[in-house]
């Protein structure tokens, strides 16, 4: 049941136009508040994974810039 209203919340919102982004928010927020999660817990919840993007997007723009420096100055 869970899915189908994740699923149906982010397609209605995508016919009614509103961006992607936005979309998935607000699905996952109305998910959340049907499984029952108090809604003082939504914001951290939505806090923690945008720090775990960060991270994870620090690195992976990281990784090719140290790998063409080995390819290109392998001495160094």
């Amino acid at each position: 049941m869970m899915t189908l209203i994740l699923f149906g919340f982010f397609f209605v919102l995508v016919i009614l136009n509103v961006p992607i982004g936005v979309s998935l928010g607000l699905a996952a927020s109305i998910g959340l508040i049907y499984a029952d999660f108090p809604l003082s817990v939504i914001p951290g919840i939505m806090y923690s994974g945008t720090g775990k993007f960060a991270l994870w997007l620090f690195l992976s723009l990281s990784w090719p810039a140290l790998s063409w420096t080995t390819l290109l100055f392998p001495n160094v």
